[in-house]
């Protein structure tokens, strides 16, 4: 009863902004929009060729495309007139597994405190990071999802032992991933991390471990190296797509002295670090729509509970089961690389 009541609040709050998101606010929609529009029509992959001929519009089309399988099965019976809002209805979609995946990894981490449980997926439901997110057409929600179920795979293996058929599925995941968004794989070493505890922190052998993580290294390179040998042979050596990508669009971006600017500050300026907090839990439109400027001091204070609440956890004298507390560092470390993917969608 409480996941159908998360996926109803999931839905609730997400379908009214996937309504009435103005294209205009959402970063970026109309070239996600070219890519999820051509596959849909086509059912294949664009070619180099096409995606050059077609300019601006077509700049996320030497990128990972498969993290639009979902927008393409809620608009391929669409008419043309409403097949933009039915591609967003994708993107709704694919982060339901997000939400499930974290009411299942509540449940393991918290198995004796069911209000402990029941925050992590609420969080989830509520972060208006996400509902901005999972509202418009974009490959992020499909990859938050592969990342979400992979962090459960590990934190169960951590707890029970990662067998076979698990480690096969983390690889088809994460392969899946690296087809989605390639920032996606930033989770790769926290989740590597979580397979060693699963292994050899369980006592396995070396051998034994290895058997497994080769077992999802060869499923990983299965479901997506034929991906990179097609774009390095479609877009003239561009294997990730991402120098195609940002050819096209630095021609529109302004010039000043010879030196492109960009949309966001720099690295050693005081905007970005600003930039990275507010958009750690939302920052709308393009980069300039913010909340109500004290929210993210309440949301920034979740953060210092959650701090204080794992020191606490490591004090002495605190009981604790070793399993549950390993998979719980491996989820947050997770959730920390899947923050990173996720402020890297611009």
């Amino acid at each position: 009863m409480q996941i159908v009541l998360l996926i109803l609040a999931y839905l609730g709050l997400r379908l009214p902004w996937m309504l009435t998101l103005p294209g205009s606010e959402a970063p970026d929609e109309p070239n996600h929009y070219w890519v999820s529009h051509f596959l849909t029509t086509h059912l294949r992959l664009p070619t180099g060729e096409e995606v050059l001929a077609a300019g601006l519009p077509a700049q996320y089309g030497s990128l990972p495309q498969f993290g639009y399988l979902p927008h393409v099965l809620t608009s391929y019976f669409a008419s043309e007139a409403n097949m933009h809002m039915l591609s967003r209805l994708g993107s709704v979609i694919a982060g339901v597994p997000t939400v499930v995946a974290a009411y299942l990894i509540g449940k393991e981490l918290f198995p004796t405190s069911k209000f402990k449980a029941f925050a992590l997926p609420l969080l989830v439901v509520l972060h208006p990071q996400l509902v901005f997110t999972q509202s418009y057409i974009n490959t992020d929600s499909t990859t938050v999802s592969l990342a979400s179920i992979s962090i459960l795979i590990v934190v169960r293996a951590i707890k029970c032992g990662l067998s076979i058929r698990a480690a096969v599925l983390l690889g088809f995941l994460l392969g899946w991933m690296a087809l989605s968004k390639h920032t996606g794989l930033s989770i790769v070493p926290a989740l590597g991390l979580g397979v060693i505890a699963a292994t050899l922190g369980r006592g396995e052998t070396l051998a034994q471990a290895i058997q497994k993580i080769a077992a999802a290294a060869v499923v990983f390179g299965s479901t997506c190296g034929w991906w990179f040998v097609r774009n390095y042979h479609e877009f003239s050596g561009d294997i990730l797509g991402s120098k195609t990508m940002y050819t096209s669009w630095s021609k529109f971006l302004p010039v000043k002295d010879g030196q492109i600017i960009h949309p966001w500050p720099q690295l050693n300026q005081l905007g970005w670090w600003r930039y990275i907090f507010f958009d750690y839990w939302g920052l709308f439109g393009y980069m300039n729509r913010y909340l109500y400027r004290p929210a993210y001091i309440v949301y920034f204070a979740y953060l210092l509970l959650a701090v204080a609440g794992w020191v606490g956890l490591k004090m002495p004298g605190q009981k604790k089961d070793q399993a549950t507390e390993d998979a719980g560092i491996t989820a947050q470390t997770a959730g920390g690389a899947l923050d990173f993917e996720r402020l890297t969608k611009y």
